[in-house]
């Protein structure tokens, strides 16, 4: 629209200035005429080529510009980032300490919360995550793989995601594989994860179902791989999906 908009004043200006310039009684004469006003007047002819040449330079450096545009345009819409934010509404919520004190509170308004929004007209699917979904912020945290540590015995470091039932469905990330999570997955349960895709690929070629990971330090409970996630590029569409675990909010 800004584009359009200065287009047309350019436009505008560009022949208001000469018809303001030569109109008047004497337009006609002049032009049946040919004098020298009617091609030009007294502007010296190497003014108007200076003109000339500045113009031609100026809309070739706007017709490479639009043209760069318009390709990282196309390829940017070429690119899958694992989610369809179309006709998403988002909102951050954050519950006072002293109306929620533990962690069993807050979890019973998220699920009462998610219930009241799903039961809303025109709700197809609604969902939570801990972390904030903001392009250039992910959160990360150290992850160890059963039976497979690094050459230095370090931990990896993976993205980490707490998502809640019908999170990917409300954002149209696809299942690969195995289950979503669902009211289930609940504190005094088995603990279980979903991993991306990468994760998947790079650890056990693809099969991630049954495999178990680790959170944090050895003495942390082992999550068991209940399903496997389509690689998301929540941190930008300029970089390469992170690897990334969700646990259940």
């Amino acid at each position: 629209a800004a584009a359009v908009a200065g287009a047309a004043v350019i436009m505008i200006v560009a022949v208001a200035v000469p018809v303001l310039r030569f109109a008047g009684p004497a337009i006609a004469t002049d032009l049946t005429s040919g004098s020298r006003r009617a091609i030009g007047g007294r502007v010296p002819a190497r003014t108007r080529l200076a003109l000339v040449v500045a113009q031609t330079a100026m809309a070739l450096v706007l017709l490479s510009s639009s043209a760069l545009i318009v390709r990282t345009l196309l390829q940017t819409s070429a690119i899958d980032p694992g989610f369809d934010a179309a006709n998403v509404l988002t909102a951050q919520i954050r519950l006072s300490t002293r109306a929620y004190p533990g962690v069993d509170d807050r979890a019973r308004f998220v699920e009462r919360m998610l219930a009241h929004v799903r039961a809303t007209p025109g709700v197809v699917a609604a969902g939570t995550t801990l972390n904030v979904f903001t392009p250039g912020s992910p959160f990360f945290s150290l992850v160890q793989i059963e039976h497979q540590p690094q050459a230095d015995g370090q931990p990896y470091t993976m993205q980490f995601r707490r998502t809640s039932p019908g999170y990917l469905a409300a954002m149209k990330t696809r299942l690969v594989s195995g289950r979503d999570f669902t009211d289930r997955d609940r504190t005094g349960t088995p603990l279980v994860a979903l991993v991306s895709r990468s994760i998947a690929n790079r650890f056990w070629s693809g099969d991630a179902v049954g495999k178990r990971l680790q959170r944090g330090s050895a003495d942390t409970p082992w999550l068991e791989v209940v399903g496997v996630v389509e690689d998301v590029r929540d941190a930008g569409l300029d970089l390469a999906p992170a690897d990334t675990v969700y646990t259940p909010f």
